[in-house]
């Protein structure tokens, strides 16, 4: 038997009567779908609201990059530059996720926030998206916090060098002082010098 031997049935089909399994068959929603469906229904923007976290995560890599420089040879005055920005960019960006999540959270809470399926995947996408945004954030924090240590590894070796430039000098200029003094001292001792 072959597909050929299979003949679509010659009996009209009536309207909206779909014919075989295949026809009846529908993919599953789209992530999209489901975020706009939600939104449709609580007016909340999660797939915007999706879009500034993948922003951030973009963002946050930027910055990891540039804070491999901070502390080393490689730093330059425009890479702090770049830093201090993509730094100030982070921030602002991550106060207006942390701003639309909390809206959201009260949206739900709200009676308005409703009840139902659609709002319960809501409160999932919206837990999901903090989750997202929380670990991202984290990764920011050590981020900030690496480059503080890696700047304060800097400046203790900048001094340390300069103090030991300082020393050696010093040691230089005693060591110049005590040969004056015993050179002195010799002088003093020899028969007609100052001392006798």
């Amino acid at each position: 038997m072959s597909f050929q031997d299979v003949k679509p049935s010659s009996a009209p089909r009536k309207p909206g009567e779909k014919r075989g399994l295949l026809q009846s068959y529908a993919p599953p929603p789209s992530q999209s779908t489901i975020l706009e469906e939600q939104e449709s229904v609580t007016g909340m923007g999660y797939s915007a609201l999706s879009d500034d976290i993948l922003a951030y995560r973009r963002h946050v890599d930027m910055l990891q990059k540039l804070a491999a420089a901070a502390g080393t040879p490689q730093e330059t005055a425009a890479t702090q530059t770049q830093l201090r920005l993509q730094t100030d960019v982070v921030s602002e960006l991550g106060r207006k996720i942390e701003a639309r999540l909390t809206a959201s959270e009260r949206t739900l809470a709200s009676p308005r926030g409703g009840g139902g399926s659609t709002a319960a995947q809501a409160r999932a996408t919206h837990a999901k998206l903090t989750r997202d945004y929380r670990r991202v954030e984290t990764v920011f924090k050590n981020v900030q916090m690496d480059v503080k240590r890696r700047k304060g590894l800097a400046e203790a070796r900048r001094r340390e060098a300069l103090e030991e430039e300082e020393r050696k000098q010093f040691a230089g200029d005693t060591e110049e002082e005590a040969q004056r003094m015993q050179l002195q001292m010799h002088e003093d001792r020899l028969p007609g010098g100052n001392g006798r």
